[in-house]
């Protein structure tokens, strides 16, 4: 929702992370998952945006979670150099800080305050006194005894790992430069940055189409080779038992999506949105353009059927129904 009035309100990229930073704090940021207000739970109370403008040209990152007793917010904003390409996987990237540069990096009030008070960030790990690493003092490290018990393996590659073949496809000379094991946790040593550079105009539409569709395809963490992806070369699994130590890698593309889409954003309304439903390994992406009049096709906002009744009226139905029959043969449909 906070999104959502930011586009009401605001013509740049700047002013919606402003935006949506004051309304959090003014009225709070927590979700059902936030736990007692006397002990919340910050992890499952926190969201990560990326935030683009066409005048300015402007991309800012924007990390928010639930204040203290799940009352007001902690957010942060980082503006991304231009000609860079950066990549959030279900994580807060934003490390380092300068809080006396205004011009990169917005923050709420007394943004260290918690994480001091909490001990999970002091001023003394910093050699300047106006550096502040967000993702070290809010990001979550899993604690002792927890299920499975590699959970911090797990969630280190969980959203470290794309990030790495995010970059590796978008920037490859820069990509090359990472360690793929490296992970991604607020103690993390040495950690991936938000962004790496790109040379000008050099990633595409098509680039970021196949970056969706990934499963790590020709790299050591492949998921359409080995036993565990059949005769087929499927690249689909379920989720494992809570018991179980490990988990499968967690690709670009899951068989789970419902949706994705690329936004190019342009001046004076000639913005596209290339939106498709279900997994992005087996959709066709269709444009959307901004200064249509005529509005979408009926079957992308058809009340017919729902998710539990099938029909060819309702975009998303079809497009999940081929990819469902693909997994019977991945390899010879998807290849």
């Amino acid at each position: 929702e906070l999104s959502k009035i930011a586009m009401e309100r605001c013509a740049t990229a700047r002013c919606a992370v402003q935006t949506m930073g004051d309304i959090a704090v003014d009225l709070g940021f927590y979700s059902a998952d936030s736990g007692d207000p006397a002990a919340p739970l910050y992890s499952a109370s926190s969201e990560c945006l990326t935030v683009a403008d066409a005048e300015a040209g402007d991309v800012w990152i924007f990390n928010v979670l639930t204040g203290r007793n799940n009352a007001s917010a902690i957010w942060a904003a980082q503006r991304i150099p231009p000609d860079h390409v950066l990549a959030i996987g279900n994580s807060f990237t934003i490390r380092k800080m300068n809080l006396s540069d205004s011009d990169n990096f917005l923050y709420s009030p007394g943004i260290t305050t918690l994480a001091e008070e909490k001990g999970w960030w002091s001023p003394k790990l910093e050699k300047h006194e106006d550096i502040f690493d967000f993702f070290y003092a809010y990001g979550y490290t899993p604690p002792e005894g927890v299920v499975p018990a590699n959970l911090g393996s797990v969630l280190s590659f969980y959203s470290g790992r794309r990030m790495w073949r995010v970059f590796s496809l978008l920037s490859p000379a820069e990509g090359a430069k990472l360690d793929p094991e490296r992970g991604n946790l607020p103690h993390t040593e040495s950690p991936y940055p938000p962004s790496v550079p790109a040379p000008k105009a050099s990633v595409t539409l098509q680039m970021v189409t196949h970056a969706y569709r990934d499963h790590y395809e020709g790299t050591p963490y492949d998921l359409t080779k080995g036993m565990a992806a059949g005769p087929f070369g499927n690249p689909n699994r379920g989720a494992g038992a809570p018991e179980v130590m490990g988990q499968w890698e967690r690709a670009i593309s899951m068989y789970r999506t419902t949706w994705s889409f690329i936004n190019i954003a342009k001046p004076r309304g000639r913005s596209v949105v290339w939106f498709g439903y279900d997994a992005p390994h087996g959709t066709a992406y269709l444009p959307f353009y901004g200064a249509a009049v005529a509005g979408a096709p009926e079957s992308f906002h058809s009340h017919e059927g729902g998710v539990a009744t099938f029909s060819f009226h309702v975009a998303w139905w079809p497009f999940n129904l081929v990819n469902q029959y693909a997994d019977l043969n991945f390899e010879a449909i998807n290849g």
